[in-house]
């Protein structure tokens, strides 16, 4: 009786620190993160720049995003649902928000965008189909 009251207790305890760990990796993700790239210049001169911004919110006790780019000729708008993998977490297509100026059917529902890694305390944007492929993101808040 005494092993089964322990093996209770053991399991019990793991599955807390378990759980408590997931919440900590979840909690870092939340925030808003910035990168910005430029890529020349037009044939006019003017610089070629782009803006990224990505915002990770809880959306009654579900994490989503909202992804924005905006720069030469361009002002993107996701709405974005999320998933938590391993060491990152991967945002995915949900649809087109109503401030997107180039609403098209280039993306689906479901594709995934990109994720976001936390290594050594930094955040990385990966999978991205961009020149900012792998590079360190800022986290502002």
């Amino acid at each position: 009786m005494k092993r089964i009251i322990f093996i209770v207790i053991t399991i019990l305890l793991l599955s807390f620190s378990i759980n408590n760990f997931t919440d900590n990796i979840i909690y870092e993700y939340y925030g808003k993160y910035f990168i910005d790239k430029c890529y020349g210049r037009t044939a006019g001169g003017s610089s070629i720049c782009f803006e990224y911004n990505i915002e990770i919110y809880n959306d009654n006790g579900k994490m989503k995003a909202k992804y924005s780019l905006d720069g030469f000729q361009t002002m993107r708008r996701f709405n974005c649902y999320t998933e938590i993998m391993e060491d990152r977490i991967n945002i995915f297509f949900d649809n087109y928000d109503k401030d997107d100026i180039h609403y098209s059917d280039d993306h689906k529902k479901g594709e995934l965008l990109f994720y976001i890694k936390i290594k050594h305390n930094k955040y990385f944007i990966s999978n991205f189909k961009s020149p900012v492929d792998g590079k360190l993101i800022k986290k502002i808040t």
